[in-house]
């Protein structure tokens, strides 16, 4: 992807050098030429034999034209790919990132051409490459089942902001969200899905007033895992109120599903150093088949219903997400763990927690089934 774009040569040799095109250096146009035809968005899917070309056309003001073309790193720079045609070939590119960064080679990259003439230079549209490894049987097919948010720009992702999207064809999927930054609670959300080539939009209705729109664009996809970019937006009324970009995203294939296997009463505590949610003591959830629960305190020998007003769960294969409160007037509270597993009566949860200063550390719990 464009964070891994730095020396490779497109020609096969030549390091990128550093534009002098930036707001420290602007080119100053006066005159010059006039571009007829931009370049154009690319896309080569691993194991292809046929490789795609990028190409400008101008119309020179005064003497001859020439070609430059750059292309544009994370930070937003761009650097010169030593291409000096109107056509940029982009096989050897796509072979030496293949090459050399193998699945990180796998995302979209910017590239821009600058032609000058006698009285000066202009810059063309940017156009984006992008690199695919979508199996032959396609996209739509090898889709279908159970997936969860694994990592956001390359880096874990905490277990707050974590989603979880089943695809059950390829028209239709649901999805299931608790967002650690808005009030949206997603649960088993049926959703809309059209798919386009490597491009995949879902839409799905959380109430009457809000729309969720997710636009993907896919990169690769195996039995395991799946990297893309997204594009998240809610609408409230048909009001953008939230939009998320992900450039570098990947999403890990769930096979196990415990929304059954958690219904019950279950008594245990958190069996890490450190977690934000509990005191170290004992505590006890109801989770019943409505996706309510019962939470108890233990006053001397005896469990207490907490009586909460509010008191909502849903599990989505291994996603387990709670919301409460604890009065009409009291602030809603929610909380976040990834069920590890369910085995002979112990229930065992792990969760990935961010701190105040960014860094980040993994939290446990562990329950027993109690007895009727």
């Amino acid at each position: 992807m464009n964070w891994v774009l730095a020396a490779i040569l497109i020609c096969g040799a030549c390091v990128f050098t550093s534009c002098s095109s930036n707001e420290d250096n602007p080119v100053i146009v006066t005159n010059g030429p006039t571009i007829t035809t931009q370049p154009e968005n690319a896309t080569y899917n691993v194991g292809d034999t046929k490789y795609p070309k990028m190409s400008v056309a101008a119309k020179a003001s005064a003497g001859e034209l020439t070609y430059e073309w750059f292309a544009k790193n994370v930070d937003g720079t761009y650097y010169s790919s030593g291409i000096t045609t109107a056509e940029l070939d982009l096989k050897a590119f796509i072979g030496n990132m293949i090459a050399l960064f193998r699945e990180e080679a796998i995302g979209a990259y910017t590239f821009m051409c600058k032609v000058t003439d006698g009285k000066g230079t202009v810059e063309s549209n940017e156009a984006t490459l992008t690199i695919t490894d979508i199996p032959a049987s396609g996209l739509a097919e090898n889709i279908i089942g159970k997936w969860m948010v694994d990592a956001l720009n390359g880096q874990p992702c905490p277990t707050n902001l974590k989603a979880v999207i089943t695809f059950l064809s390829a028209t239709k999927a649901y999805g299931s969200l608790s967002d650690f930054y808005s009030d949206s609670w997603n649960n088993h959300a049926s959703a809309d899905v059209v798919i386009d080539g490597n491009n995949v939009t879902l839409t799905a209705f959380e109430n009457e007033h809000t729309k969720h729109v997710t636009v993907v664009d896919i990169y690769s996809i195996t039995d395991k895992d799946m990297r893309l970019k997204s594009d998240w937006k809610v609408y409230t009324d048909d009001k953008m109120v939230i939009n998320e970009v992900w450039d570098n995203e990947r999403y890990i294939r769930i096979n196990k599903d415990f929304e059954n296997d958690i219904i019950g009463t279950w008594e245990g505590k958190v069996t890490s150093a450190e977690d934000e949610h509990t005191d170290g003591e004992l505590h006890r959830w109801e989770y019943k088949a409505d996706g309510t629960y019962v939470y108890y305190n233990k006053v001397g020998d005896e469990w207490v219903n907490n009586n909460d007003v509010l008191a909502e769960y849903f599990v989505d294969g291994i996603l387990l997400c709670t919301r409460w409160k604890q009065t009409a007037d009291s602030k809603e509270l929610r909380e976040w763990w990834e069920i590890e597993s369910i085995n002979d009566g112990v229930m065992k949860w792990t969760a990935l927690r961010m701190r105040d200063d960014g860094t980040t550390y993994t939290a446990t719990f562990q329950m027993t089934k109690v007895k009727d």
